[in-house]
């Protein structure tokens, strides 16, 4: 097996993790398979990771919405029940925007499976958002043809972005239990 072959699954594989849950930054990824790979293969590649991707997501979001702790927490919450009214207006529309801009998508990953949203509509919708994004990171990354530093940073500042809420949150909740035992040992 060439090294090509070998790589583009590579890249497939990741892509695939790319769009689920696990947060992982896409476009560095297609900017660098662009400067070593036809651009069209590297996007039909993409689009097709961007939707098993969605697919794995929407099977584990459905079982995890019949869990009850899930519900109590999130579907029945005030502000995801008026999401989700707003988002089963235009679903596909919706989530179109969303894929292809730099919009939160894990917003759309929560209101899908809650919503009567149809599959095939789903991952079509995906795809017709993520196509025209990943067409325009395969191109640049293909004319620009950045060095591996400006990658590495690119990746860099994004895991930095996207992990940022989470260690402020980690942070919060570690000040608020500590302000919490103090109290608990005068009563």
């Amino acid at each position: 097996m060439s090294s090509n072959v070998v790589q583009l699954f590579l890249f497939f594989l990741y892509a695939v993790g790319a769009n689920t849950l696990l947060h992982l930054p896409m476009e560095p990824a297609v900017l660098t398979a662009a400067k070593h790979h036809s651009d069209v293969l590297v996007v039909l590649l993409s689009a097709s990771a961007a939707a098993l991707g969605e697919y794995l997501n929407l099977l584990f979001l459905r079982r995890l919405y019949l869990s009850r702790v899930l519900e109590a927490v999130v579907v029945k919450n005030v502000l995801f029940q008026k999401s989700l009214r707003w988002f089963q207006i235009a679903p596909f529309s919706v989530t179109v925007i969303f894929a292809f801009t730099p919009l939160p998508f894990d917003v759309i990953r929560l209101l899908a499976p809650a919503s009567s949203f149809p599959l095939a509509s789903y991952l079509a919708a995906v795809v017709c958002g993520r196509t025209p994004r990943y067409v325009l990171f395969a191109w640049f990354g293909e004319a620009w043809q950045p060095p591996w530093w400006v990658t590495a940073g690119f990746v860099a500042v994004m895991l930095l972005v996207v992990t940022m809420p989470f260690f402020l949150a980690v942070r919060r909740a570690r000040r608020e239990l500590r302000e919490e035992e103090p109290s608990k040992e005068v009563e």
